[in-house]
């Protein structure tokens, strides 16, 4: 299961819910201790926020403040020598 919210100033809520079901996922839901799920924050088509929680409500947050990932353009310059 999945949910979409739009946010202030551009920025996109995903958050992800499992939708398997097992023993233990069912007792603890009926007891009301459970919340498993990953939250994705976009901002202009980047993640700017992954936020994930457990089944005790253990919860993990990993933020990019910055671009993590840049493309780099290499030039090559013919030299009139070969290379091996």
């Amino acid at each position: 299961r999945y949910e979409i919210k739009s946010l202030a100033d551009e920025h996109i809520n995903l958050v992800l819910k499992s939708v398997i079901a097992d023993p233990f996922t069912q007792t603890s839901l009926q007891q009301g201790n459970i919340n498993k799920q990953i939250e994705i924050i976009f901002h202009k088509q980047r993640i700017t926020k992954i936020t994930m929680t457990g089944f005790g409500g253990e919860r993990s947050e990993l933020l990019f403040r910055q671009e993590v990932f840049k493309q780099e353009v290499f030039k090559q310059e013919a030299s009139g020598h070969d290379s091996l």
